[in-house]
């Protein structure tokens, strides 16, 4: 009855480990070594800078653009053009996208294309040189998809 009673646990361990090692392996992203790029609106895209800035009640909200910015932390400097809006305090962690945490690709600045497949992770928060680094493998469809790493300005 013992020997019976620990095969049953075995078992019961094996197929646990074993349905977390499929979800692993089975996850819809895969992040690639390089600068943040794909295609927006259709578009060829590729990351040059952004910020992650709180607004006045405190509601963080990150911008990823395609053209360089050396005034990037300016309160009237809002992103144009083809962008990439997503939300939430830049904290440490993975973030998969689902019904309820989602990445914006904002095409010619005002048709908006929530997506919610893929992944982004923040790899750094440096609040003394300002910075926030991260990486991201976001599809909405064929014409708006990013994959790659960035570094935004953390603006306080």
């Amino acid at each position: 009855m013992k020997n019976l009673f620990v095969l049953a646990i075995s078992i019961a361990v094996l197929s646990l480990t074993s349905c977390e090692k499929d979800k692993e392996e089975g996850s819809s992203y895969s992040f690639i070594e390089q600068n943040l790029q794909g295609k927006i609106g259709g578009s060829n895209w590729e990351h040059q800078s952004g910020r992650s800035r709180a607004d006045f009640f405190e509601n963080f909200h990150n911008d990823l653009r395609e053209t360089a910015d050396s005034n990037i932390c300016s309160a009237s400097n809002s992103a144009q053009g083809n962008f990439i809006l997503f939300g939430g305090e830049p904290t440490i962690g993975l973030y998969e996208l689902g019904s309820s945490k989602t990445v914006t690709f904002v095409v010619g600045g005002n048709n908006n294309l929530v997506a919610t497949e893929g992944a982004y992770e923040i790899l750094t928060v440096d609040t003394v040189d300002n910075m926030v680094t991260g990486r991201m493998d976001i599809t909405y469809d064929g014409d708006n998809s990013v994959n790659g790493n960035f570094s935004i300005t953390y603006c306080r």
